[in-house]
């Protein structure tokens, strides 16, 4: 089974609103600048901002999601990026010390839920996913393909995460709708084309993980479809 815990905490700052790319730079700053030598030896530091020692991406699924709303951060930890999540919240609520770009951002009421998911192939449920970026900024593919995209974005986390299934069925994806948008993305001066797509999949999904590009700022998050 895969632990998911998912944290969400106020925050009052002089910002007017904070995005998800800054919440994860204070984090990522805070850690290198706070936990001791011994808890960034232990600790699998790379997961909280997506790089390497070297400073490269990693190209594994992201295990740490940041997302923020008004006056409100969520982080979705799985597996052993609950390690560093704990860590940090630990230490942050404790010392009422974190910055955003050099001004204090006071965090509290932290609500922290953890589930624990079984992936299995089921009957078929349906799923929406929010922001969800399915070609790169220079690469723009065809939406009649977005049930093969999607499936291979399942692959990539049961891959990643190094999930088996005793059995010989197979993971089934169909689209029945989708809704085009632009989204701005930090960092790129080109709109990144988003959708907001429902689809059904044979296998048991979480809610609130990610799917697609970027999803450690929180894009391509995946919620189900309640039958009315």
């Amino acid at each position: 089974m895969i632990q998911i815990t998912k944290l969400t905490i106020t925050y009052q700052s002089e910002h007017k609103l904070l995005t998800a790319e800054q919440f994860r730079g204070a984090f990522s700053d805070y850690i290198r600048a706070n936990f001791t030598k011994a808890q960034q030896d232990s600790l699998p530091m790379s997961l909280a901002y997506n790089k390497d020692k070297k400073g490269n991406a990693l190209t594994q699924y992201s295990l740490m999601q940041y997302k923020s709303y008004t006056n409100k951060f969520e982080i979705i930890a799985l597996a052993e990026g609950e390690q560093i999540l704990n860590a940090w919240l630990d230490l942050v609520l404790k010392q009422n010390n974190f910055e955003v770009n050099g001004k204090k951002v006071t965090l509290s009421n932290p609500i922290k839920t953890t589930r624990y998911w079984k992936p299995s192939l089921e009957k078929h449920q349906l799923y929406k996913i929010t922001n969800w970026l399915p070609f790169g900024k220079d690469n723009l593919g065809k939406e009649v393909l977005f049930d093969k995209i999607i499936w291979g974005n399942i692959m990539r986390l049961i891959g990643d995460l190094k999930i088996e299934f005793k059995t010989d069925r197979k993971i089934c994806v169909h689209i029945l709708e989708y809704k085009r948008k632009e989204t701005k993305q930090k960092g790129y001066d080109v709109q990144w084309l988003a959708y907001d797509v429902i689809f059904s999949t044979n296998i048991n999904l979480p809610e609130h993980i990610g799917l697609g590009r970027i999803i450690s700022l929180g894009n391509g998050k995946v919620t189900k479809v309640k039958l009315l």
